[in-house]
């Protein structure tokens, strides 16, 4: 909820009509619509009960101006969405604005420049800053170099019903992050094997900002698929071990 200053309400109860002799007599109005609508700078929407008036103000926001500022010259990585977009979050910093538009150089989920997007700052719902999903992406642009290549080529191959225990024993993953798919599943896990037997997998799951998530045991029968080396995965390792390394 956004909460107007006391002199501006006291402000937007006076208007000023210009009469017939060109003086400017102050009236004071009742106000019948007052909106306040979220643009990248506040807008201010009032019409007098006589509806002979409507006026729009446009006031400049502190807040928005220091961080779009902020985000332009030391190219710190903010979040936008836009309205109508459900969770999407566009993610970059600011090359240039005005108080109508913004220039966003769009970064993609693995840290690479994307395009410029220019948006129009009414059509933004909010910017986001300083939470955990943006300082990861300020981290991965500045290590993007960081993000190893796929090293494993090929896999050996093992036949029979059991052929999850086979292949984790030939430690085909090497330590690094692998998914696994279940049956009837559609969701992908990344993480870390961290111990098996002929039955269980114990995994490790990480989440898309590298976070450790603790355990999960798994049925080795209940493993549809296994992957390696994925870019997800690879980007996944790269939070993980940046993370690590600054803890």
């Amino acid at each position: 909820m956004k909460i107007l200053p006391l002199f501006l309400i006291s402000a937007l109860r006076q208007r000023t009509d210009r009469n017939s002799t060109g003086r400017d007599d102050a009236a004071i109005g009742n106000i019948c619509h007052l909106r306040l609508f979220w643009g990248g700078f506040y807008q201010l929407c009032f019409e007098f009960c006589d509806g002979c008036k409507l006026k729009i103000i446009y006031m400049n926001s502190k807040i928005l101006e220091k961080v779009l500022s902020h985000s332009k010259k030391t190219k710190t990585i903010i979040g936008m969405r836009k309205y109508n977009e459900g969770d999407d979050i566009y993610i970059g910093y600011v090359v240039d604005y005005n108080e109508t538009l913004i220039v966003l150089q769009h970064v993609t989920k693995f840290g690479l420049e994307d395009g410029l997007m220019i948006e129009k700052i009414d059509n933004i719902e909010s910017f986001e800053t300083e939470d955990e999903y943006v300082k990861s992406y300020q981290l991965l642009v500045k290590n993007v170099n960081k993000i190893k290549k796929q090293t494993i080529k090929s896999l050996m191959l093992k036949e029979g019903e059991n052929w999850q225990y086979e292949l984790l024993k030939t430690k085909f993953d090497k330590g690094k992050i692998v998914t696994i798919e279940l049956n009837n599943d559609n969701l992908v896990t990344h993480g870390f094997i961290v111990d098996f037997d002929e039955t269980f997998l114990h995994f490790n799951p990480i989440d898309n900002l590298g976070n450790d998530e603790g355990s999960k045991i798994y049925k080795l029968s209940d493993i549809s698929g296994l992957t390696i080396e994925r870019l997800e995965s690879r980007k996944r390792q790269t939070f993980y071990d940046l993370k690590k390394k600054n803890a």
